[in-house]
């Protein structure tokens, strides 16, 4: 591990076109389909060294001669593998599942490098490294880690502020302010995790030094928790980022996890080559929650969080994601999605009671939202944001003051749901300063008459 590179694997990386720089990793390897293995192909990674881009593959056949011919491979997914085959005396495996292979193109009369193979899709992509000429292959679920971090997809919100600073002799680093220490409950204890930022170099074109950056998670007493505690950790990634996600407005999350014994480390990339990242600038609505308080925050959502059911806590992921969707969608999809994620939310608390006007009300009643002067919800007078719904879940055209109805509507919607979710969590909200959706809703209220009358016509 090189720590002036953040702690990431070094090599050069790859930032806009590939082939013109060194691939990160190169090897052999062999395609695992159903069971049955390929040809011995040649492998070569670039690894991005910023969250704002995605990994590379190249993978070429040895001898499409050989059978099973790898073109037999093309289109598949499910029981997919990519499995290195590297000296085992260098302690070094690479391992790639869920893969899909989009088409195979043979080179004719060649059968050496013979086939190109293109993989356009990787679930999970493992880094396992061997620290010691002694450690054995497979890791003893009581091993102790020493270090566990995840690295984020783009966030500002909540890291410290980091001045890059380079020396006279040409040496780098980054000087930044305090860390956010974010707890979270793990097996009947408290975990802090710093949120940070992490700095990478490379040589690019014409010497050009390019940087790169990720924000990060990082756990502080990693010492305290275990190798066989991994896919338990994993998930406290996880629900951290959704917590996160929820406080700023902005989808995040996990891209990588880093975690390391004295004996052996693992890196984990999901959808290397297609990272998940938010659809929405980070800056659009401001956060819901100040960064001033967001320590406060998660000290008391964590512990609620744990005391929910598992069908609750998806309930509150699908509320979260319906506001935050790794896809972009139409206004009207996302006012259904938004709705539906809402109705969910009192289905799960409520399950017993089926009309709408009486399960919303009912869930609102347990988690006051604690907010005046938005659309509402449900109404007597039939044009409640329901109303909304109930023409666009019937195919009604949304034109003219509809449309503008809309999309005032689905800023109240979020906030209802946001509020909700608060109540749910315990938290007692106050607006940041940098909160402009919440301003925004309220400076809105002057044009809900005729907005509600446009939906009820």
């Amino acid at each position: 591990m090189n720590p002036t590179i953040g702690g990431v694997m070094p090599g050069r990386h790859h930032v806009a076109d590939h082939v013109d720089f060194k691939p990160t990793h190169e090897f052999d390897a062999r395609l695992v389909i159903n069971g049955r293995p390929s040809p011995l192909c040649g492998v070569k990674l670039w690894l991005p060294i910023d969250c704002h881009e995605d990994a590379r593959i190249q993978v070429t056949g040895s001898d499409p001669a050989s059978s099973p011919h790898p073109r037999s491979f093309d289109g598949t997914i499910g029981s997919q593998r990519l499995v290195s085959e590297i000296d085992p005396a260098r302690g070094f495996e690479v391992e790639a599942d869920a893969l899909h292979v989009r088409r195979v193109n043979t080179k004719l009369g060649q059968r050496v490098h013979g086939a190109d193979i293109t993989i356009d899709h990787i679930g999970r992509l493992q880094f396992k490294q061997r620290l010691g000429k002694g450690t054995a292959a497979e890791a003893d679920p009581n091993e102790t880690c020493t270090t566990i971090l995840f690295r984020l997809s783009d966030l500002d919100y909540g890291g410290p502020h980091a001045i890059p600073i380079t020396d006279y002799r040409g040496n780098r680093k980054v000087k930044v302010s305090r860390f956010r220490t974010l707890k979270m409950r793990f097996s009947n204890k408290l975990v802090k995790l710093e949120l940070h930022r992490h700095w990478n170099w490379y040589q690019g074109k014409f010497d050009r030094l390019v940087a790169g950056s990720f924000p990060v998670l990082e756990i502080k007493q990693s010492q305290s928790l275990k190798w066989g505690q991994l896919e338990e950790i994993q998930m406290l990634g996880r629900d951290a980022c959704l917590l996160l996600t929820l406080a700023a407005r902005h989808l995040t999350v996990v891209h990588v996890m880093d975690a390391a014994t004295k004996e052996r480390r693992l890196e984990e990339w999901i959808y290397p080559l297609n990272r998940q990242r938010s659809t929405t600038e980070e800056e659009a609505t401001g956060p819901l929650i100040d960064e001033s308080e967001l320590e406060d925050y998660f000290s008391s959502a964590s512990v609620n969080w744990t005391t929910l059911t598992d069908q609750q806590r998806d309930a509150v992921r699908l509320a979260i994601f319906s506001i935050h969707p790794t896809v972009e969608s139409s206004i009207e999809g996302s006012f259904l999605r938004m709705f539906t994620a809402l109705d969910g939310l009192a289905k799960t608390w409520f399950p017993d009671l089926r009309k709408i006007h009486k399960k919303i009300p009912a869930l609102m009643t347990v988690f006051p939202p604690r907010v005046g002067g938005l659309w509402p919800i449900i109404d007597s007078n039939e044009d409640g944001l329901n109303a909304i719904r109930d023409h666009l879940a019937h195919g009604g055209s949304m034109g003219g003051q509809r449309m503008e109805a809309l999309s005032v509507g689905i800023d109240h919607l979020q906030i209802w749901i946001e509020r909700i979710l608060l109540a749910i969590l315990a938290f007692p909200h106050t607006v940041s300063p940098q909160d402009w959706l919440s301003r925004h809703v309220q400076e809105q209220r002057s044009e809900l008459p005729r907005l509600r009358a446009a939906v009820k016509a």
